[in-house]
């Protein structure tokens, strides 16, 4: 693994392997928005990070509930 590669992760929410790119240019977790009631939950109740689905799954059923 270089500097351009990915940190592989497990997401804490679903138990899939993914690849975090919070340490690179243009991450995909800076384009999901979330309203701080959802970053508020996810922080709560997870220790580590999410991937892409889960954060955005959180993302979407916060907007349904608002």
């Amino acid at each position: 693994m270089n500097d351009r590669d990915p940190e592989p992760k497990i997401c804490a929410s679903c138990g899939e392997p993914f690849g975090c790119g919070a340490k690179l240019d243009g991450c995909w977790c800076t384009e999901i928005e979330l309203t701080k009631q959802a970053a508020d939950l996810i922080r709560n109740n997870f220790k580590y990070c999410l991937c892409r689905k889960c954060l955005a799954k959180y993302s979407a059923d916060e907007q349904i509930i608002s």
